[in-house]
């Protein structure tokens, strides 16, 4: 077993890093249900999807974060890759009810997964019947919101990812020069009224 510093440092480092998902939420949060209710939660979960630090923020959201990890871990089981972002709202894969937004990002030392980065979101708008999204009316699960069963929303970043952005903004550049370039040759010389080339 590890020695008590030991434990005490990690334990305050892991908790640390969930407080500082939970500001960056509220800094960068649009909606008035996040940025002011503060209706969202922040947790870390190992390769196990095992909790291993929360965030003091709603706690019913936390209780079922390692079903909604092992649900997208096992959904993905060998396709997980640095940079993915993988969102889950069904209650029946882990989520609290369908408002409540899970977005996960895997985080890796070297190629396999240690943790995954969790933060739960309530949406006022998700999709539903009513907006708000709470339907006191609703006589079955689809009248709240559509259900998202561990879904990938973002691939990575990769090399190959990168160089196609580059390689497009460097067309637009290209382009934009172009249409500069004619537009200067275009007002200087006499004929102005020539085809564009």
């Amino acid at each position: 077993m590890s020695d008590p510093v030991t434990v005490s440092v990690l334990t305050h480092r892991l908790e640390a890093i969930v407080q500082e998902m939970g500001e960056a939420m509220l800094r960068t949060a649009y909606s008035q249900i996040l940025n002011s209710s503060r209706d969202f939660s922040t947790a870390l979960c190992d390769a196990g999807a095992r909790l291993i630090a929360q965030a003091e923020h709603v706690p019913i959201h936390v209780g079922a974060i390692p079903w909604a990890v092992e649900s997208v871990r096992d959904a993905f089981k060998g396709r997980v890759r640095p940079g993915d972002v993988y969102l889950l709202n069904d209650p029946y894969h882990g989520n609290n009810h369908l408002p409540d937004l899970t977005a996960f990002v895997p985080v890796f030392v070297g190629d396999e997964v240690a943790f995954w980065s969790v933060n739960r979101a309530h949406q006022s708008d998700i999709g539903g019947s009513t907006h708000g999204a709470y339907n006191p009316g609703a006589t079955e699960i689809w009248q709240e919101a559509p259900r998202r069963s561990s879904r990938r929303s973002t691939r990575s970043w990769t090399a190959p990812s990168v160089r196609r952005v580059r390689a497009s903004r460097r067309g637009r550049t290209a382009s934009i020069a172009a249409r500069r370039s004619w537009m200067t040759t275009a007002t200087s010389s006499p004929t102005s009224g020539s085809a564009r080339p």
